[in-house]
């Protein structure tokens, strides 16, 4: 365990240096996502005549961070990944006395740590900017907050699972970043990150087998009011999520093995 925590501690100084090291890139990522909500926003508002209040801005900001948290996620492991075989430094994960699957999974929690905090100032800032309040009960906020962050840790293996069968189809086929950028648009679109899908049975049906589209729903739903977090084990959602979650994950785990195992076999860990 003491292990463990020690890499996920060196992995997050990594992300961390590297943020520094390329603060204005971070910046203006953060602004573009920003801008970008704002825009978004004010957009809804003019369709709706108006009627894009406070618990809509809302739901649409809970979705939003969400998926940018899983975005951020996604791409900076494929990422990471590539960066790694490019340099050489990915065999010698293979070569050294930690066991890769444990580096990786510190890793993926170093990741998540990091794009966390991008994604709370993301959604501190634009609360602060359009003056939203979250609408649960003051009474059940600790509650209300312990199972959203459940549900989020749940919603963010989902695309962690995702993203390993990313990044195991990279070590097969090496240059997939055609990909990472396309399932990263439709998770934003198609899971109703913005606004709920609706009025097409297809992709409603296929929205549903994505691994963010439950969670965020579930979210949405304790950040509005709409239910309580006593309520969460009567919602038929929240075991669909669970079922989702695990898919997702094992699926991305068996991919990522399979194209470890083929680039060991082809001796294509690194290159260049």
């Amino acid at each position: 365990m003491i292990k463990v925590i020690r890499i996920v501690i060196a992995e997050l100084r990594r992300e961390l240096l590297r943020a520094r090291a390329y603060w204005l890139e971070v910046v203006a990522d953060q602004l573009l996502f920003t801008l970008g909500f704002l825009l978004l926003s004010g957009l809804f508002y003019l369709v709706t005549e108006g009627e894009y209040g406070n618990l809509a801005r809302l739901a649409s900001l809970v979705g939003f961070v969400i998926w940018r948290v899983a975005d951020g996620c996604i791409l900076r492991t494929v990422e990471g990944l590539s960066d790694d075989a490019q340099a050489g430094t990915l065999e010698q994960i293979w070569l050294s006395g930690v066991s890769p699957q444990l580096v990786l999974l510190a890793r993926s929690a170093a990741i998540l740590l990091y794009h966390c905090m991008r994604g709370v100032l993301l959604a501190v800032v634009i609360m602060l900017l359009l003056q939203i309040t979250p609408a649960f009960p003051p009474g059940m906020a600790v509650g209300t907050i312990a199972a959203g962050l459940l549900i989020f840790l749940l919603t963010q293996v989902g695309a962690f699972g995702l993203s390993y069968v990313i990044a195991g189809l990279h070590l097969a086929y090496k240059n997939v970043a055609a990909l990472t950028l396309a399932v990263s648009t439709a998770l934003l679109f198609l899971s109703g990150a913005l606004a709920p899908v609706e009025g097409a049975p297809v992709l409603i049906a296929l929205s549903r087998a994505l691994p963010l589209t439950l969670g965020i729903a579930l979210s949405r739903q304790l950040a509005t009011g709409e239910i309580v977090w006593s309520q969460l084990g009567q919602q038929p959602d929240f075991y669909w999520l669970l079922v989702i979650t695990a898919v997702y994950g094992l699926l991305g785990w068996q991919v990522m093995e399979w194209g470890q195992r083929l680039a060991r076999r082809d001796g294509s860990l690194a290159h260049y």
